[in-house]
């Protein structure tokens, strides 16, 4: 390790300092040296001393200095997000602002409010920004116009949607083993009736994570009454209208009588999670006593709710620095990876909390 850092350091005092060569000594890659630089919490006490003491060696200052010199001028992406008002892409966008301060690159925010036609606005408009690179986060339409709507000259990289074969690649949490870990945490209660509540229909994320709910259950041996799965808009006013939508069998007893029903709610978000909450007291059903709530993505607040929700946790943040990673390799090299799409796919992890307790007695 000594001789490699002195080597190094050797080189940096005739050529410009970026990003990647504080990396190359730390031994680490671009994104830990931008956590350390962010004071992120996820990096180990010994890596970021490694990091620091290679920035002191080198003389490294983040802005200017630090931008790789493959891209001298100021280059533009274009980010399209879902919805920004969702703290889960806020995050995102965050990872993907700080990574893009580090290579001195602009960002030009779109947010799409989940509409399949404001994303298709969006997406002809940076057509005609001239966008350097696109990233385009869980996007709401369906695959044959997206393809119909991006340029191959435009480098393009997803998040949490499966690459087309011109793009650099996608980022993503493995949406199906979050959805079976949600589910099997809900069927070791005891739960044999749940329902899938939120999301956009034409969306691919919310397809993959259906057919996952759907074949979990299959699995387990349970029917899937046609009323036990609602999608609606993936935000709180949307999971308390599709919550009240599957509970009405639980408020007019004059139905009840026809339909069961469901003691475990699967949320397609943690604010859908916390409208169906909402509509569960409204109902007069205490949560988790008469139904189990489960989220995904564990959003900031969503230990601080009155019960704490039960969520699948995606690391939102480290999404961004990801995506950025693969467009700045880009741009550095202007070629697309030799072997297709890369695909960069990270683990979700189940948070459980208290508004999941044993399925109530038949």
């Amino acid at each position: 390790m000594v001789e490699k850092i002195n080597a190094t350091n050797n080189r940096a005092a005739s050529e410009e300092v970026t990003i990647d060569v504080v990396a190359q000594m730390a031994g680490v890659s671009p994104a830990t040296v931008s956590r350390v630089i962010n004071n992120r919490p996820v990096v180990s006490k010994m890596t970021r001393q490694r990091v620091l003491e290679a920035m002191t060696r080198l003389n490294y200052q983040p802005g200017t200095q630090g931008r790789p010199s493959a891209m001298p001028r100021m280059r533009t992406l274009g980010v399209v997000i879902a919805d920004i008002a969702n703290p889960f892409y806020a995050e995102i966008v965050r990872g993907i602002e700080e990574t893009a301060l580090l290579y001195g690159l602009n960002i030009v925010l779109y947010d799409t409010l989940d509409n399949a036609e404001r994303e298709a606005q969006f997406l002809s408009l940076l057509e005609e920004r001239q966008t350097d690179g696109l990233i385009i986060c869980a996007s709401c339409l369906p695959e044959q116009r997206l393809r119909s709507l991006l340029r191959e000259e435009i480098p393009v990289v997803f998040i949490n949607h499966l690459p087309l074969s011109a793009s650099l690649g996608t980022v993503e949490i493995d949406q199906e083993a979050g959805i079976r870990a949600a589910m099997q945490h809900l069927v070791d209660l005891g739960h044999r009736r749940i329902a899938f509540v939120g999301g956009t229909p034409g969306a691919q994320i919310y397809q993959r994570r259906l057919a996952t709910f759907r074949a979990t259950c299959a699995e387990a041996g349970m029917a899937i009454p046609e009323n036990y799965v609602v999608p609606g808009k993936p935000t709180l006013e949307g999971g308390r209208e599709t919550a009240h939508e599957l509970l009405k069998s639980s408020i007019q007893p004059e139905r009840a009588k026809n339909a069961a029903s469901p003691t475990a709610l699967l949320a397609y978000n943690d604010l859908v999670a916390v409208g169906a909450m909402i509509a569960a007291q409204e109902a007069g059903l205490v949560v988790p006593d008469q139904l189990s709530i489960v989220g995904y993505d564990n959003i900031p607040f969503a230990g601080l709710l009155q019960p704490a929700l039960t969520t699948v946790q995606q690391p939102a943040r480290v999404l961004g620095e990801q995506a950025m990673q693969l467009i700045t390799s880009y741009l550095q090299a202007h070629a697309l990876p030799e072997n297709g799409p890369t695909f960069v796919r990270l683990t979700p992890t189940l948070i459980v909390r208290a508004s999941t307790a044993p399925a109530p007695a038949q």
